[in-house]
Parts: C-alpha cells; sequence; structure tokens
C-alpha cells in the first residue's frame, strides 16, 4: 500500500511542476512584450521672439554636429536623435485670463 501511495504522489507533483512550468513560460512570454525601453529624450525649448529672423533650430543642430561629432564620447547621447526642439511660441497666461 506504501508503494501506490509513492507512486500516485510522484505522479501528482509531475504533473503540477508541469503545470508551474508551463504558466511561468506564459508568464515570461507577456513580459517580454510589455517590457520594452523609452528613447531618453532631451528637448531644446527656445523662448520665442517676434525680434529673431534667423532659424534657431537649424543653427542649434549645426552647432550640435560641430561640438558632439560622432567621434566624441557624449555623441552617443546628445545627437540629432535624442535631443529634440520645441518652440515656445504661446503667450503669457496672464494675458489669457478673463477679468472678473
Amino acid at each position: 500500500m506504501a508503494l501506490k501511495y509513492t507512486e500516485k504522489k510522484t505522479n501528482t507533483t509531475t504533473k503540477n511542476e508541469n503545470k508551474r512550468k508551463e504558466t511561468a513560460n506564459e508568464e515570461t512570454k507577456e513580459t517580454k512584450t510589455t517590457n520594452r525601453r523609452k528613447r531618453r529624450i532631451t528637448w531644446f525649448n527656445p523662448p520665442c521672439s517676434k525680434n529673431v529672423s534667423s532659424n534657431i533650430g537649424k543653427k542649434f543642430f549645426d552647432l550640435l554636429n560641430s561640438c558632439f561629432p560622432p567621434n566624441h564620447k557624449l555623441h552617443k547621447i546628445i545627437n540629432k536623435n535624442t535631443v529634440k526642439l520645441s518652440y515656445s511660441c504661446t503667450p503669457n497666461i496672464t494675458n489669457h485670463q478673463q477679468p472678473e
């Protein structure tokens, strides 16, 4: 009778181990698709001025290319693909408030 008990016990443990392995595989498949690396983007946001007639964006990216050439050690962090340009074109918020 002891022999039957141990046989049943080993059969159930192998079934449980297989189920654990299957669920572990499913969990790793789900986490592989959800854990994506975000790009590290640095934003350059110059203030907007109507007095400036030159193309600030082009001059800024030319400056990036001249200061951080491909052989520079910081080129990996600071280049045209990791630095984005956004103009601040909105006026001061106090001009938009309605008097009460």
